[in-house]
């Protein structure tokens, strides 16, 4: 509907004085002038009682002649989240077979054949090692084969098996606190002897506190990642140990490695 500006359809033409004389009381002030045509339209809507409502219509519809791909796309992405809102929550069907009778699942066992834990290609990557049996032991020395030799691999490098002061001490201690199949702290506690080996440590490194590990696996993947980084260059035996294996691979370094000899 459109009207010319000096006409609104819901605003009597009659002077507020007979306005007066018709309800018999004073004259109400004059209704306002309907909105002006926007700048960018020469049509506006005077069929609308609502101001407010007029100009969201305008507004809107300036919006949809102005960026009409705006439009579009807002108008897509407000029919998507609807959709969204709206719509059922998915259920998937119900796939399962149907029960197997007993016969058909002995014959399922009877030709299942278990694949193997390491492949072959796993097997082939492993480091060969050739074990060897020692008759005697006695500190860093070893009984090989029958001939005296020494024992890189133990962790006795300063000999302490050969020393009776150490063995009398153990023997004390034994009796004192007992044995056990384990003795980390984290499962019986802290005792006093962990205390004062942690003190004994840090005194004698010259640091202001120590710390004491239950066993190799905990000291290694706890020492090596403190110290190396994303971004260093770690170069390593291929059959190094898994301790420290795990301890390089948690700190993210690179690693290159060389054959074992």
């Amino acid at each position: 509907c459109v009207h010319p500006p000096s006409f609104h359809p819901f605003v009597s033409s009659s002077t507020p004085s007979r306005m007066a004389s018709i309800w018999g009381r004073a004259a109400a002030p004059p209704l306002p002038p309907p909105l002006p045509p926007t700048p960018n339209s020469d049509t506006y809507l005077g069929f609308l009682l609502d101001p407010a409502v007029e100009q969201l219509l305008l507004a809107l519809y300036q919006q949809v002649t102005s960026s009409a791909g705006h439009f579009f796309v807002e108008s897509v992405l407000v029919l998507a989240i609807c959709y969204l809102l709206f719509q059922k929550s998915y259920k998937p069907k119900d796939q399962s077979p149907d029960a197997l009778t007993p016969q058909e699942i002995d014959e399922l066992c009877e030709e299942w054949q278990p694949e193997p834990l390491v492949t072959a290609e796993a097997l082939e990557a492993v480091v060969k090692r050739t074990d060897r049996v020692l008759t005697a032991q006695n500190g860093s020395r070893v009984t090989l084969d029958g001939k005296e030799a020494i024992n890189f691999a133990s962790f006795d490098f300063l000999d302490f098996l050969r020393e009776d002061s150490i063995k009398d001490a153990c023997e004390k201690t034994i009796r004192k606190y007992g044995v056990g199949s384990c003795g980390p702290r984290g499962f019986y506690g802290t005792v006093d002897v962990h205390l004062q080996l942690e003190d004994d440590i840090s005194s004698f490194m010259g640091t202001e506190a120590g710390i004491i590990y239950s066993y190799d696996v905990a000291t290694a993947q706890s020492i090596i990642p403190a110290f190396l980084k994303r971004g260093d260059l770690v170069i390593r035996d291929e059959a190094i140990s898994f301790p420290v294996q795990a301890g390089i691979e948690l700190s993210r370094a690179y690693v290159k490695e060389f054959r074992h000899n």
